[in-house]
């Protein structure tokens, strides 16, 4: 029995559709988690900046907890740059806008 030649293209068209389909939701995916990491990243850092402030004001007089001024300082200041080197926002905004 002979195959129709038309099959072969049906077959290829849905092997197409199939891995564009996947790659899309895969895309949607990373998109989705990449967002949801930036906000993360970006209310640490508002919140670790916030929280070195008062720590200093706090540990001031308390010289037991004096580290935690500068560990929070610290890590402020290291996730201010990370997010900031990452700009995971513009690279996103281009990776959606194709």
């Amino acid at each position: 029995m002979n195959t129709d030649p038309r099959d072969a293209i049906w077959n290829e068209a849905y092997a197409l559709l199939y891995n564009t389909s996947y790659s899309e939701e895969l895309e949607l995916a990373l998109l989705g988690r990449w967002t949801w990491l930036d906000s993360i990243s970006k209310i640490t850092v508002a919140i670790a900046s916030a929280g070195s402030a008062l720590a200093g004001l706090i540990f001031w007089e308390n010289s037991n907890y004096a580290f935690l001024w500068p560990l929070f300082t610290s890590t402020s200041a290291l996730l201010a740059i990370i997010s900031k080197q990452l700009s995971v926002g513009e690279k996103l905004k281009i990776h959606a806008g194709r």
